[in-house]
């Protein structure tokens, strides 16, 4: 969304990366001795979609010019990390004039050295990629960025960044899921719940068990989750429920069942045999059920939660109908 609208400001081509998606490893999710961030993922958990797969590519041009890179460089087909082009293979140049880097260190662990051009730089699993001039910082502000109008082409690696909510909120009518996502959302809707109205949860678990453990506003053990769904679905008029949440602990999830009785895509969450595509569209069709239910509750400071927000006021449901499982000290429902 960021960068949607800073092309959209500098009146570029927006070029699409492939999107990463890489497999959380469950060991990590156990605290132990200097654990890093980067030790959450395996390394062999690690592929690259077409953002064509994912999104709208025609309503996303409606707010903006764009191409995907892998059209734009004629990459050969297949999801995975992508070798340098062989002399006369009639693949198209992997240039970019101009790339920021968020840190000194790039992706996939280069180094991020600053000056002489680079001939065989890796960017969104591309190896082999020659950049004129490398920039070691971010660089989010436009009005730098317009005075680089002789630069032909501008790259950003390993750059994670966000959009204020209103911004947010403005943007997401244009970057819509493919009709297959919304298809299959709404059949389940309809084989499961009909016309009758529904309450949505997103239980955040895995990783935020180690990340947010402190948190009583964003964390909610077994107990104090039934306790609170329970609420929700009384003080709404509710009887039905569905369940997003990538939790594994096989015994709360049989009370939950036994309680709660939730209505689920998928009962498995992150499975190791599990296609990564496959994966990834399960997680897109269930943000697209939670943005059908008459009221969502999601988990505070999760991406996932705050992506189904965005997608419920896409189709118009009004803040009033979603909120956090865990309360701020000073919250009512």
């Amino acid at each position: 969304l960021h960068y949607m609208r800073m092309e959209r400001q500098l009146g570029r081509t927006l070029v699409l990366p492939r999107a990463h998606q890489v497999r959380k490893d469950k060991r990590a999710w156990t605290p132990a001795p200097r654990r890093v961030h980067a030790m959450w993922y395996v390394p062999d958990g690690n592929e690259y979609f077409p953002l064509s797969l994912v999104y709208n590519m025609s309503t996303l041009s409606e707010y903006q010019p764009s191409v995907e890179l892998a059209d734009l460089w004629a990459l050969p087909s297949g999801y995975g990390t992508v070798g340098p082009a062989a002399e006369g293979s009639g693949a198209r140049k992997r240039r970019i004039d101009l790339l920021f880097v968020a840190g000194r260190t790039g992706p996939g662990g280069q180094a991020c050295v600053e000056g002489a051009e680079q001939r065989n730089f890796l960017f969104n699993g591309v190896q082999g990629v020659v950049v004129g001039d490398l920039r070691c910082a971010p660089q989010r502000y436009t009005a730098e960025l317009q005075k680089l109008a002789h630069v032909r082409s501008i790259g950003f690696a390993d750059a994670f960044d966000q959009v204020p909510e209103q911004q947010a909120h403005e943007l997401v009518p244009f970057l819509r899921f493919v009709r297959p996502i919304y298809t299959a959302a709404e059949e389940f809707v309809q084989a499961h719940f009909g016309e009758e109205p529904f309450l949505a949860v997103h239980w955040r678990r895995a990783d935020f068990k180690l990340t947010r453990g402190g948190r009583s506003d964003v964390l909610l053990e077994v107990d104090a989750f039934i306790e609170r769904v329970e609420s929700a679905l009384l003080s709404r008029g509710l009887s039905r429920l569905y369940l997003a949440t990538d939790a594994t602990e096989e015994d709360d999830l049989a009370r939950i069942r036994e309680r709660l009785d939730p209505r689920r895509f998928s009962w498995v969450a992150n499975a190791d045999e599990t296609d990564m595509q496959v994966a990834m569209d399960v997680a897109n069709i269930e943000i697209a059920i939670c943005a059908m239910a008459a009221f969502f509750l999601g988990t505070r400071t999760s991406n996932y939660s705050l992506t189904v927000r965005e997608e419920r006021r896409a189709r118009g449901h009004p803040d009033e109908t979603h909120n956090f499982l865990a309360f701020k000290q000073d919250a009512t429902d």
